[in-house]
């Protein structure tokens, strides 16, 4: 998948919300609709059945570390967004996953 493709799927879920829920998301163990529940219900439900299929997209691709990189080098995220995604991403790198 191209860089551009990684980022418009980034940018369907929210780089924020890529973050907050990242580990649910990685969690196989929660069902879509599971992870559809998790989402803030100030998104409409076709909205977090989108998120939900973007992120899972993202995952079974491989891209989860790519996708953490590119939201801690980005200049369109909070700092604490951006903190989370390095700590996510050494977490990664010191497991191996």
């Amino acid at each position: 998948m191209r860089e551009t493709d990684l980022v418009r799927l980034l940018n369907s879920v929210g780089k924020s919300t890529f973050v907050r829920y990242y580990r649910q998301f990685s969690d196989r163990s929660l069902s879509h609709e599971d992870l559809v529940d998790l989402l803030p219900k100030e998104y409409t439900l076709k909205a977090r059945h989108t998120r939900v299929s973007k992120v899972r997209r993202i995952l079974d691709e491989g891209l989860h570390q790519q996708a953490l990189e590119l939201i801690a080098k980005s200049e369109r995220v909070d700092e604490q967004t951006a903190r989370r995604a390095r700590e996510l991403l050494n977490e990664i790198l010191r497991n191996g996953c």
